[in-house]
């Protein structure tokens, strides 16, 4: 079953394509992995934990849901990586890209509030009200709860913002230079008033 959405995350580029659970994605994703050369060959993909349910033992609702929080998750990534490239390319328009350092991190992992189901409001884990398939099944309509899934945190709108805080930055970098053109030339017709003053005995 394929499902097509218009979530500004674009999550449409992947709808339908985690259905086939955990697993097959895991092997999918691993066999490109290998084929890219991220992974080396001959690398052994890691076994399902045991505290993760088999997918085929979860129920068409719970299977349904979780498909579409890695659907929202992926759009996620791919959005980010696109707003990435849009950094890079305003430096490399700006002519700043060689002189720029450029660090991607990220925090510590995958949210462990949001459980095996996952969760559409972190502080409920801190309020002691459990997750229900039900409950996040009604939160995937959301395009503000689908950002909050079992594998990531709140996305925030960082990635959105970036191209204009580039040029921002471009901005005060230029306005900071004639800043201390302009200071340093009144500190010479300053000391150049002084020399023949009483200023000089003060200082």
């Amino acid at each position: 079953m394929r499902r097509t959405t218009s979530h500004p995350s674009g999550s449409s580029r992947t709808g339908g394509v985690f259905d086939g659970g955990w697993s097959s994605g895991a092997r999918t994703c691993f066999a490109r992995q290998i084929e890219t050369g991220v992974v080396p060959a001959g690398t052994a993909l890691s076994a399902r934990p045991s505290w993760i349910d088999e997918w085929s033992s979860l129920s068409p609702d719970a299977q349904r849901m979780l498909a579409r929080q890695q659907e929202v998750f992926a759009g996620f990534l791919a959005h980010t990586d696109a707003q990435i490239g849009r950094v890079v390319a305003q430096l490399d328009a700006l002519g700043e890209l060689d002189n720029t350092l450029i660090m991607l991190v990220s925090d510590n992992g995958a949210s462990g509030e949001g459980g095996a189901l996952g969760t559409f409001n972190e502080h409920r884990f801190t309020e002691h009200l459990p997750d229900t398939v039900e409950g996040n099944s009604r939160g995937a309509t959301s395009s503000a709860g689908c950002a909050r899934t079992r594998t990531t945190r709140g996305a925030g709108r960082g990635p959105q913002h970036a191209v204009a805080a580039v040029e921002a930055l471009h901005v005060a970098r230029r306005n900071a230079h004639a800043a201390r053109r302009a200071l340093a030339a009144s500190c010479r017709g300053w000391w150049r008033r002084c020399a023949t003053s009483s200023c000089t005995r003060s200082i």
